[in-house]
Formats: structure tokens, sequence, C-alpha cells
């Protein structure tokens, strides 16, 4: 979630799902012993098709939500109590290595190991995990509430602390070679340490990626997917059975539409996420060739909204163009994000229409957030949190429409 493509009234992570981690004893070696020596195990869920299967081969529609606050295990008890098969729990290489490599990486062990007891719970009680390689408002160095690209990389590039900077460095970013290196190292220490936990199911390359000055365009999208092929090309040397997520660009996935997928070769294990806070409010959504927002980020999105007041059918219109770009790869979907804040008038409405909608077309979702942080947070207790609370905990309990064709039925359908 980033500040264009996100809850504009999320506070940082650094303020809320790392403040009681950070200052820990900083690991100088990669892992513990133990966990250096795993191999990659299968998975209890991977990828098959347009959806998920169990290791039966049996097909498993994910539904859950997202996780901001692991300090809290009431939160993860909630979690388990509501009906979640499924957490999306966001990691930060910022937080993960607040400091700059010397002669070995120094990864943040308190940290770790506040991770390592959240995979372990879920792990007991049946529950998947996807783990989020996660950016918001890109780098501390540009804004100090902002988690992702850790401060250090940019102090040793002298880029200048203002927009323009910001926008160059982002840009910068998705061809710079040195920036990949220093984030496959990250990168490939989550893989290596999450690789023999069987209810860890993938990884998310970067959440929401922002193109700066590169602009809204196609040749945006496919640097970033460049950039990402790459990436899962280093995961995958360490533990090739989990699935790799990737978006296009910023959370409702700008350039799907078009994006061309052939620079990761084999999709196999490869899935699409999508995040959704459309307001579905008439002439608002994507531009003709899906590179834009229509009128703008603010006019489609709920974040700054008082009431909602879109229809079902502009939902369901919205979510047919991931729906048919993931049937045109053969690959899953999984709505990453998603959600009202807790104040919205009618925000019960939109999430009514929203659970009907993920239900008919058998997508796997996480519902942001839950957690007591946030605007967005269900466990707030403020606004209509305990109506959502209770649509929730009903569609849970539901039986999902399960399939792992390619021709699933559209979100509009019967």
């Amino acid at each position: 979630m980033n500040r264009s493509h996100g809850p504009a009234r999320l506070p940082a992570l650094a303020h809320s799902r790392f403040a009681l981690v950070l200052g820990g004893f900083l690991l100088v070696c990669c892992l513990t012993a133990s966990r250096c020596e795993t191999r990659a195990t299968q998975p209890w869920v991977t990828s098959s098709g347009c959806g998920f299967v169990d290791r039966d081969g049996r097909p498993v529609v994910l539904r859950g939500f997202d996780l901001i606050a692991p300090e809290a295990p009431s939160v993860w008890s909630t979690a388990v109590e509501l009906g979640a098969n499924f957490v999306r729990i966001p990691v930060a290489w910022s937080e993960i290595e607040p400091l700059p490599p010397t002669s070995a990486h120094h990864w943040n062990a308190r940290l770790l190991k506040a991770i390592d007891r959240e995979v372990a719970y879920f792990r007991r009680r049946g529950v998947s995990v996807l783990l989020d390689f996660h950016q918001f408002r890109w780098s501390p160095y540009f804004d100090s509430d902002a988690d992702g690209i850790p401060a250090w990389f940019y102090e040793e590039r002298g880029y200048p602390r203002s927009s323009a900077g910001k926008d160059k460095a982002i840009a910068d970013w998705w061809t710079d070679q040195a920036g990949l290196r220093a984030y496959s190292s990250f990168a490939v220490m989550m893989a290596t340490r999450y690789r023999s936990d069987p209810n860890v199911i993938g990884y998310e390359l970067f959440n929401e990626p922002a193109t700066g000055a590169l602009g809204e365009s196609h040749a945006a999208t496919q640097a970033v997917l460049g950039w990402k092929a790459r990436l899962r090309g280093a995961i995958r040397a360490v533990d090739p059975l989990r699935t790799i997520f990737v978006q296009t660009r910023g959370g409702g996935d700008l350039g799907l539409k078009n994006a061309d997928f052939s620079v990761f070769g084999s999709l196999d294990n490869l899935a699409v996420d999508f995040h959704s806070y459309f307001n579905a409010e008439p002439d608002t959504g994507y531009s003709a060739d899906g590179e834009r927002w229509v009128p703008d980020w603010e006019g489609a999105h709920l974040h700054s909204s008082v009431t909602y007041s879109g229809t079902e059918e502009k939902q369901a219109e919205f979510l047919e163009i991931p729906l048919a770009k993931t049937r045109e790869l053969g690959v899953p979907l999984l709505v990453g994000e998603w959600g009202v804040p807790n104040d919205t008038e009618s925000g019960p409405v939109y999430q009514r229409q929203m659970l009907r909608l993920l239900k008919r077309a058998g997508v796997s979702w996480a519902r942001w957030d839950l957690g007591t942080v946030s605007s967005f947070g269900l466990l707030a207790e403020s606004g209509n949190s305990e109506q959502l609370l209770a649509q929730l905990r009903a569609a849970l309990r539901e039986a999902p429409q399960a399939t792992t064709s390619c021709g699933a039925p559209s979100p509009s359908g019967p």
C-alpha cells in the first residue's frame, strides 16, 4: 500500500506493525543455523490454472485478512475466530535491514523472530500465509512515515529529498542493478528462511509498485515486470515450490490490461495480486487503455469519501478487467487488498457487494485490514466496524465457490 494507491489515512508500518521490534539485536549472519540448513518443502497451497489447490489437488479459495499489527496476538486469534484460512503479512525491507551491509548483512533478528512466531501460530491453526514484501510511500529517506527501500540505500546515492528527487529515484529503481542485487539479498534471505514452513504459500515481490518519473505508460509497466522477472529468478533458485505474486503498477494494477508477461517465461507458480478500493461511481475507473485513473486517483478511490454510492454492476465491471487478464494468462488472481474506512457511510453496502462478487467469481482475497491502527482497521471499534466484522464472519462461514478453471464465471454472473 502506498500513498497514491493505498489508504491515505493509514499510518506507516513503522508506526504500527514494526514499532515494537525495531531496536532489536541485529543478526550479522544470514539466519540461525537450523533455518539456513532447511530445504524447500511443498506448501499446503499452490497455484494451478486460474486458482489454487491443496496438496491433494483439491481447489482452494484463500479468504482472510491483511495483518499489519503482528505484535498483538489477539489480532491473530481474531482472524482464526472469524474463519480465515489465509493472511497476508506485510514485511518491509527497510525494517528487516535498517543498517547497510558491511562484510555481512545486519538483519533485524528481533523482527524476524516476531514474524517466525506469527507464521508458527497460523501454521498450528491451519492458516496459510503470504509474505508481502511491502512498501508504503517508497522510502524513509524521503518520508519519515515510509517503509520499503531503506534510507541508507539513498543516503549512499545522494538524491535530493524533494518530490522531484523521489520521482527520479523511483524511476531509476527499475533499472538499477545495484538496487536489484541489494533487494534480492533481502528477498532471497526471506525465501530461504520460510521455504520449509508449509503454510507459507508464497512471496509477493513488491507491493504496489510506483514508477515516479517514468510516468503512466505501457513502457513503465514493462520496466516493473522486467525487474520482477529477474527477482523471481533469484527467489526460485532457493525456493521453486511457492507461488510468486506480482502486481503491475500501483495497487489497482495500472497497465495490467495490456501488460506483456512473456518477460517471466514460464508462468508456473505465478499469480497476480490486485488491490481494489474502487468507489464505483459513474465516470470513474481506468482510462480506455488501462494506464491511468479516471478522473484521477482521488476521484476513483474510497479513501477520502464520506459515503459510498457505487453500484454492484460497476464493481463487477471493474473486477472483470483483472479476471479477464488472469484467465488469458492462465494464472490465479488474488484480490490482496480491498476495503473501506470504518466511518464511511454505507460502507457495509460496499462490503456486501464485494463479498458477493468475490464469491461468484471464486476469487481468493484478503480484506485490508484486521487491526486497531488504521482507519480501515476492523478491530478499531469505530464507525461501522461491528457491522463490517459481522458481514465478514458470515461470509467466511459460507462455503466458497472453488475452481481452478480459467473459464470461471464472471462476477456479474448468476
